[in-house]
């Protein structure tokens, strides 16, 4: 089961100001399915990483929100966690944050031979992003982009 447009719209409308309050940011809000259950997934982030007591602030807060706004009408269990060290860049803040950082990107369409690259998000406008490494210059259009994540060495 996915979030319509709608539901999904709302859920940041309610969701973004409680985090953002506590100093953190909204990442992402996903309804998945594992294992039979539904999971209403929360991620946030902060600068220098958050914490389990990050996490157990907002879990608290947002599931007394859900519990009165009752969007979600069937049952479902509420996660909030961390995006992770390959969190995927979704929103124009995500890119402009990132610029410089070592990414992997999937493409819809081969760009200059490549269906994947891994590379240094080097610019980001609306109209185009731009990759590179050392023997490479990628300019690709935002919607040509099928997922691009950070892709750390580790």
């Amino acid at each position: 089961m996915r979030l319509t447009k709608d539901i999904s719209d709302r859920l940041w409308e309610l969701i973004e100001p409680v985090v953002v309050e506590t100093d953190l940011e909204l990442v992402d809000i996903v309804l998945r399915q594992e294992k039979g259950r539904s999971i209403l997934d929360i991620v946030i982030d902060k600068n220098e990483g958050i914490t389990v007591d990050d996490c157990a602030v907002i879990s608290e807060k947002v599931s007394l929100l859900l519990d009165v706004e009752d969007l979600i009408r069937h049952k479902y269990y509420l996660e909030v966690g961390s995006p992770g060290i390959f969190r995927e860049l979704k929103r124009d803040r995500d890119f402009l944050r990132n610029l410089g950082k070592r990414i992997k990107a999937n493409f819809k369409t081969p760009q200059k031979g490549h269906k994947q690259f891994i590379g240094l998000l080097k610019s980001y406008s609306e109209q185009v992003v731009v990759l590179g490494d050392e023997a490479n210059e990628l300019e690709v259009e935002p919607a040509n982009i099928k997922k691009i994540q950070l892709y750390p060495d580790l």
